[in-house]
This record gives structure tokens, sequence and C-alpha cells, in this order.
């Protein structure tokens, strides 16, 4: 639905959705769906490649493409496009892991842009850390953590915040964030250049809310049991 977006403000509110959606799907669906926990990801050999195709009634068929470019350090890349929707994007990634405690930290490192060809707006987004817990103790699951950026080429960014669990109260999988169009024609976080649009809020396990700021209006981001 991004290409359907007639200005840039809404362009970037339907990329934030987009990047939220994927995340469930990446990072927990297994352990939901499972009594086994999460399990060790297979390491691929230099040059592996890892193909898919699926089909949807509306929008026809997404192709995917994944190649190790590197073993040591492990670096995959990616490559995707809907030819129908007219959307396409390219990235790359690789994980840096170590031990705190009981949990095992790993760093992402890397990049996806997302191009579509009805427009010239292109955008960058970096992968929050991930935090294997119950690695000892249980099954285990993985939290994110970090704060991760979507930034245009127009000059609009989503900003996001993930949350892990506090040691005593609170709850897993929380982040909130905003997105706002930055004035200065260099990025400074949390500038007073910026003028704030949206700012949204919720669990990326589970329902995500974004509220207009301007307006006040509150509608859902995304809802994971809402979706097929």
């Amino acid at each position: 639905e991004i290409t359907k977006a007639t200005s840039s403000e809404e362009r970037i509110k339907l990329v934030a959705r987009w990047f939220v959606s994927t995340l469930y799907g990446s990072y927990n669906k297994r352990v939901a769906e499972s009594n086994s926990g999460e399990k060790k990801p297979f390491n691929p050999i230099l040059g592996e490649q890892f193909l898919a195709s699926w089909d949807d009634a509306e929008y026809g068929e997404t192709k995917f493409v994944c190649e190790q470019v590197s073993h040591h350090p492990p670096v995959s890349a990616i490559y995707f496009e809907n030819a129908q929707a007219g959307i396409y994007g390219s990235g790359h990634f690789s994980q840096k892991s170590k031990f705190k405690g009981i949990t095992m930290k790993v760093v992402q490192e890397g990049r996806v842009t997302l191009r579509m060809k009805n427009s010239d707006e292109f955008y960058c987004l970096s992968l929050p850390d991930l935090n294997i817990c119950s690695i000892l103790s249980g099954k285990p699951f993985l939290e994110m953590s970090s704060t991760t950026f979507i930034r245009s080429s127009k000059g609009y960014t989503a900003e996001f915040h993930w949350y892990t669990k506090p040691w005593i109260y609170g709850e897993y999988h929380k982040f909130d964030g905003k997105i706002f169009k930055d004035a200065a024609t260099a990025f400074v976080q949390d500038s007073p250049a910026q003028g704030q649009l949206f700012k949204f809020n919720g669990k990326w396990v589970g329902e995500s809310r974004v509220t207009n700021v301007a307006t006040g209006e509150e509608g859902v981001l995304f809802d994971v049991q809402a979706q097929p």
C-alpha cells in the first residue's frame, strides 16, 4: 500500500507500518506458535542463496533473494520486489553477539533501502538490536532494544525506541516513537527544528497505535492479530 500514498507524510507512516509488520514474523512467530522456544540460527556457507516468492490476490507476486556474501563475519545481502505494486528494496546485515549474564545481546549492523517506481523518494532503514532471553532458565525468546530510524530522501524521519522488560515491573516487547520533518538540511537528533507529525506506541508482537500530532486523531498503526 506504500505506493498508493499521495504525500511524503502519509508515505513514511506506511513505511513505518510495514517495518513494524515485519517484526512479529521475523522474531516472535516461531516461539509464539511452538513449545520449543527460539532456536540457534543456521549459519549459511559463503555464496549460499535463499530464494522465495509468494502471491497475493490484490498485489500479485513478491520475489525475494538472500545471499551469504561473507562467512567470517557472517554478512547477508538481500533483494526483494513486487513488480505489480512497483516497490523494491535491497540491503545487507550482519550480527555481532556477546553474553550479558543469562542473556545474549546481538547487535545488528547494516541497512535496508526501500524504493518505489512511482516516486523518486527512497528510504533507509536501520535494524534493532536483539536480546535472546531465558537461555538457561527456560524457553529462549527475543526482545528488541536500542533506537532505530527510517530516513527518507526528502527529510522525513521515523524514530523508534525499543524497550526490554525491566527487572521487576513492566511488560515485554514495547516500543514507541515519532515521525517528524527536519527543517535543517543535516539531521540532528532531538533538534528544536524538528516538526513532529505523528507519534506511536504499543507492542510489536500485538497492537500499536499512531496519533496525528496536529489533529489528535488516533488509529491503529499495526495489529498482528488482525492480519493474515
